[in-house]
């Protein structure tokens, strides 16, 4: 005759059964939850669209339509933003070593990048700052100027003296023909650091956008004077075509031995 399991076993096993089961469900729930994160959704949305560091309008409208209707806070989704910019645009943005390049005008990239200049402004750049106009960087090879412009005016608040901020903030309102603000940031990029041919380089495509083609020039004058060399811009810059279609503009060239095509 089988023996039956005394009562207590019983109820400890049915216990164990219960915790089992309600492990479980907690799970599934913790699980349900986090999949229907709406910021994981979002980092999800961005990293789809950021595959290839370029953000169009239409991409820009969605992620911001999402964020509004699931009324995301915009510190947090740009925290997100960031983070993958940083990882898949410009490698890992390490506080030590930030990558740190003035923007120029190019015609294969939007807001293309010079080398680092030679020249330095007075004073030192903190951390901080530098990691703004990283982001910033990160933000304008998507085209989302706006907040380039935010990141670089941070920079500039952290580090009043930051040549490189003024200069990357002054392309960027380029892009945007906010043309005044654009030559209140070189006058004080020039002033911060004079020697430096970007700040010059830019000048000369802000009054060649102007059509003021004797400054255009003067300045084309002084930056080949400082040492600029990215004569691949000189020849394709879009931002340039008014200037160069002056003959002054071949004689300019010449006069430091540079000859394009």
């Amino acid at each position: 005759m089988e023996q039956q399991k005394p009562f207590w076993k019983k109820s400890i096993f049915i216990i164990g059964m219960a915790g089992l089961f309600f492990l479980i469900l907690v799970i599934i729930v913790v699980i349900a939850v986090l999949s229907t994160d709406p910021l994981r959704e979002y980092e999800s949305k961005f990293l789809k669209y950021a595959q290839d560091c370029k953000l169009t309008s239409e991409e820009r409208g969605a992620l911001d339509t999402f964020a509004q209707n699931k009324k995301l806070q915009v510190a947090k989704t740009k925290e997100i933003e960031m983070r993958i910019l940083a990882d898949k645009c410009a490698g890992k943005v390490l506080p030590e070593e930030p990558s740190e390049q003035p923007q120029a005008h190019k015609p294969e990239s939007p807001v293309p990048q010079f080398p680092p200049s030679a020249s330095q402004a007075p004073t030192t750049p903190s951390v901080e700052a530098k990691l703004n106009l990283q982001q910033g960087l990160n933000y304008a090879k998507l085209k989302d100027f706006d907040n380039a412009i935010n990141e670089f005016t941070r920079a500039i608040e952290k580090s009043p003296n930051y040549a490189t901020a003024y200069t990357n903030r002054a392309v960027a309102y380029m892009q945007q023909k906010k043309y005044n603000k654009a030559m209140d940031d070189l006058k004080k990029a020039s002033e911060v650091a004079p020697g430096d041919p970007m700040v010059y380089y830019n000048f000369t495509a802000l009054y060649s956008l102007q059509n003021q083609i004797d400054r255009s020039l003067d300045s084309l004058d002084r930056a080949l004077d400082l040492g600029f060399k990215d004569y691949d811009s000189l020849r394709k810059d879009p931002d340039l075509n008014n200037v160069r279609k002056d003959p002054e503009f071949r004689k300019v060239l010449e006069k430091y031995k540079v000859f394009i095509k």
